[in-house]
């Protein structure tokens, strides 16, 4: 009602209206109950009898002119909201394995027009690519947003950055690439020279670790990281690797003596201790 009075009054002056009587207003008689007999003889048939005078249109009198228009009231309320931000989370946080993720995205990849192709036939190693590829660019969008688009804009990391002091810069399929020791070695593969930047923070970054760690059989974990450090340049490795919870089973030492050990028992006799022990 407010917003119909305001633009009322926003459309007109008061010099135009006029007051119509409540035995007058034919919309009474259509917003009201009444018989079919009593509607067909009704204003809402015939219209106002007013408008049948040979006086009308009519100029009204002063009593006519007066009309007033209650105040509108405005009430004011604030509300206070209590809320915590929440922590940004990865779109691949909920993925039990590596090789699971990159199916998930290489079947995601088939629907585009220029994968139609292989809609019909099984994954196969260059879906796999493209599908890491893809994964590992999400996954530096996540991990540096702020590095990857001043890149994009041809301007400097700033020094403040985590990946500042890898000279990082936009690689094929945009990937956030360092700028190796190795750089100017001819024989050294591209991946070498300028491995992949990664935060060691990053839940792909787990399931990387645990599936490397199970291609190469079980290794230990200096050997582990000599081989991702191949490809990858990811901060914080050491604490990836812990957080990681691998196996362990290159770790075990061998506490006890076999019962079994081949010796005859002649040999297995336990020498007394030297005076000077």
């Amino acid at each position: 009602m407010a917003n119909r009075v305001s633009e009322i009054l926003d459309g007109s002056s008061i010099d135009q209206w006029f007051y119509v009587n409540s035995q007058d207003n034919p919309a009474d008689a259509g917003t009201r109950g009444m018989s079919a007999d009593s509607l067909m003889n009704s204003s809402w048939i015939k219209g106002p009898a007013f408008l049948r005078t040979p006086d009308f249109p009519f100029t009204p009198g002063e009593t006519a002119r007066r009309v007033s228009v209650p105040p509108t009231a405005w009430s004011e309320t604030s509300l206070t909201v209590n809320a915590k931000p929440q922590p940004k989370t990865s779109l691949f946080k909920d993925f039990s394995s590596y090789l699971r993720l990159l199916k998930a995205v290489a079947i995601a990849l088939r629907w585009l027009p220029k994968h139609a192709s292989h809609r019909k036939s099984r994954i196969d190693v260059d879906e796999l690519r493209a599908a890491e590829m893809k994964v590992l660019l999400v996954t530096q969008h996540e991990s540096f947003p702020d590095e990857h688009r001043k890149l994009h804009e041809h301007h400097p990391v700033s020094r403040k950055s985590p990946i500042s002091r890898l000279s990082p810069f936009i690689g094929p399929g945009g990937l956030l690439r360092a700028t190796g020791r190795i750089k100017r070695l001819a024989d050294a593969e591209f991946d070498m020279k300028h491995p992949i930047i990664l935060d060691g923070r990053h839940p792909v970054v787990k399931l990387l670790l645990i599936d490397s760690h199970s291609k190469f059989h079980h290794e230990g974990v200096e050997f582990l990281r000599a081989q991702l450090q191949q490809r990858f340049s990811i901060l914080k490795l050491r604490f990836a690797v812990y957080q990681a919870s691998l196996c362990g089973l290159s770790e075990t030492r061998l506490t006890t003596t076999p019962a079994h050990d081949g010796r005859p028992p002649s040999r297995k006799t336990v020498l007394p201790k030297p005076t000077f022990h």
